[in-house]
């Protein structure tokens, strides 16, 4: 029997939220994943960054870093954000088959 996988078969996650907490130090991400039978067994959530309140992802942009790996929900408080700084996180689901593409920022 073959088997040909491909990324439609990831639960790609998608509508990331992101609510800021009363600390104003941390923030909840909310997303969906797509329904199918390729259940995730876990998230990991990539994060950029920019100082421009203007124009936050034309100019200087940090690079995408991990900022949480293994998640086992649809949700997770991320910690330590700075002030004054324009915040853009995406999520990928990982399965047993690897990893899906990351969400829309």
């Amino acid at each position: 029997i073959h088997y040909f996988f491909s990324y439609l078969d990831q639960p790609i996650p998608y509508n990331v939220t992101a609510i800021e907490r009363k600390s104003r130090k941390t923030v909840k991400l909310k997303w969906h994943h797509t329904n199918n039978e390729t259940e995730p067994i876990f998230y990991v959530i990539e994060a950029q960054w920019s100082l421009s309140k203007k124009h936050p992802f034309t100019q200087e942009v940090s690079k995408w870093g991990f900022i949480k790996e293994e998640v086992s929900h649809n949700k997770a408080i991320i910690r330590n954000i700075h002030r004054g700084r324009w915040y853009s996180f995406r999520v990928a689901a990982v399965t047993r088959y690897g990893r899906s593409p990351f969400s829309q920022p």
